[in-house]
């Protein structure tokens, strides 16, 4: 008996080592292709290491978070925004959106919590590519609301790429 299950564990490794590598063939496969990656045309970053204050029930513009970008024939923009939403007593939603110019470009990111006792930090994180836009000059910026004068982001940073392909 000992045998038996001696070599059905081992076959069972080998099974499951050899999906593994199968697994690593196929994503290797789909990363590496022919063309070219994309370069890295110029970037723009801004950073707050304070609080920002979020608007109440309605989208508001997050000071400093917003840079002018310019794009030009064959590029597509790359956004990132990271950073903490802090809840204290009384705040229990944050939704944070990229937006170009006037119109928001992607889905909204929403974190909502119970109502907190304390003070309660969460991480987020939006990226996304923007390859919609005609060649031109653009305002790239964060845009968020809470359900309760409460919520603050804290320690956020906005990155935009250009990438030409």
């Amino acid at each position: 008996m000992s045998k038996q299950s001696g070599l059905l564990y081992l076959t069972l490794i080998l099974a499951i080592a050899g999906l593994g590598l199968g697994g690593y063939s196929v994503i290797s496969t789909i990363i590496s292709t022919d063309s070219e990656p994309p370069v890295v045309r110029d970037f723009w970053y801004e950073e707050e290491f304070g609080t920002i204050d979020v608007p109440q029930n309605q989208y508001g513009y997050l000071h400093p978070l917003s840079v002018l970008v310019t794009m030009n024939q064959g590029e597509v923009i790359f956004v990132s925004y990271t950073g903490f939403g802090d809840f204290e007593p009384g705040g229990t939603e944050l939704r944070i959106a990229i937006y170009v110019d006037e119109a928001q470009i992607g889905p909204t990111t929403r974190i909502e919590i119970p109502s907190p006792a304390s003070i309660e930090r969460y991480p987020f994180s939006l990226q996304g590519v923007i390859d919609t836009l005609n060649p031109g000059t653009y305002n790239i910026s964060v845009r968020a609301y809470a359900d309760d004068l409460n919520t603050d982001i804290w320690r956020s940073n906005l990155l935009v790429l250009t990438l030409k392909n």
